[in-house]
């Protein structure tokens, strides 16, 4: 039995709220729409549109990121010393005579989450369930942006659907996708989709993304490796990209020696053991590698990688990102 599919039961997890406490208290299965909300004080704690060197890029305010996009002005005779690589060629077919694109940078950047809430997210064995802190992340990068000026998209993909949202400024639209959030980390009946589910979401991601955007995926990934190295290959060139790969302590290290009951999302029951000293080695080896091998293929596409356990807090995790790549490719 795959490993990444069982459901440790823990008492964390599954017992009851305890009686007086808050009913709009986190939670540690789901999130609320009034839990995203209160994120936004912290969001503003957040420097990740601050460089390490503090070099301001023009904008309206200081960036670890590539400059902004660029919008389209106007269209004027081509002049020596132009970058040839703007020319407008249907311009200049149509008047005989070479014209070049001029463009004026953009005062807000887009900012698009992409959030994994399928079925499988809703794990843990201690902490929240992945899809619990995917959704507490892409809250706070959310409101960070919005907290700069910036404008707030992405799609929040689960077995029922793929919420696509665009780019647009204001707490409203904020609000639209936290409301996503919520809807998509709750418990589903449907089954989880095929790989190639995710992999059409990813699709229409990339087709939305402008140059100068911030891209942050948030998910686990295990069905999706090759996806998200294609994506930042594409994208990773004239957009900013972090890959936040969130786990459960249990795929990074099996528990001490002993047999565990487990039960599958199906419902199958099987018992963990794990008296194999070489195979809880083993076991803990092929999760580091798959971090590095996640990790390098995000350097080798000039993008970041966070790693995040269902332990953590969300806004200390954001902030381990912050001015860490302002010198692209200096890792």
């Amino acid at each position: 039995m795959d490993l990444r599919s069982l459901l440790v039961p823990t008492r964390r997890v599954s017992a009851p709220p305890v009686a007086g406490s808050r009913p709009d208290a986190p939670s540690a299965v789901r999130v609320s729409l009034a839990e995203l909300v209160r994120l936004a004080p912290q969001a503003r704690q957040l420097e990740l549109w601050r460089s390490r060197r503090d070099v301001e890029d023009g904008g309206a305010h200081h960036t670890m990121f590539k400059g902004r996009g660029m919008e389209f002005a106007e269209t004027r005779p081509y002049q020596p010393g132009d970058d040839i690589r703007h020319i407008d060629w249907r311009v200049t077919a149509r008047s005989g005579r070479a014209h070049t694109k001029l463009f004026r940078e953009e005062r807000e950047r887009p900012v698009l989450v992409w959030v994994d809430c399928r079925p499988h997210m809703r794990f843990a064995t201690r902490g929240c369930f992945k899809s619990v802190l995917a959704a507490r992340l892409a809250a706070l990068v959310a409101w960070a942006a919005h907290a700069h000026g910036d404008r707030v998209g992405g799609h929040v993909l689960n077995a029922a659907q793929d919420y696509a949202q665009e780019p647009r400024r204001g707490r409203h639209n904020v609000l639209r996708l936290l409301r996503a959030l919520e809807f998509g980390c709750a418990p589903a009946v449907a089954d989880p989709p095929m790989a190639l589910a995710a992999e059409a979401s990813l699709a229409s991601l990339r087709r939305t993304v402008r140059p100068g955007t911030i891209v942050f995926l948030i998910g686990d990934f295990h069905d999706l490796e090759a996806a998200v190295t294609d994506l930042a290959a594409q994208i990773g060139v004239h957009s900013d990209v972090t890959l936040c790969c969130v786990h459960d302590p249990l795929e990074a290290d099996l528990p001490p020696a002993g047999v565990y009951p487990v039960s599958s999302l199906s419902g199958e029951l099987a018992n963990l053991d794990t008296a194999n000293a070489a195979w809880r080695v083993a076991y803990a080896q092929r999760f580091q590698q798959r971090m590095q091998a996640l990790r390098d293929a995000m350097r080798r596409h000039r993008a970041r990688f966070l790693g995040v356990s269902t332990t953590d807090d969300p806004l200390l995790a954001l902030r381990a990102i912050a001015g860490t790549a302002a010198a692209r490719g200096a890792d």
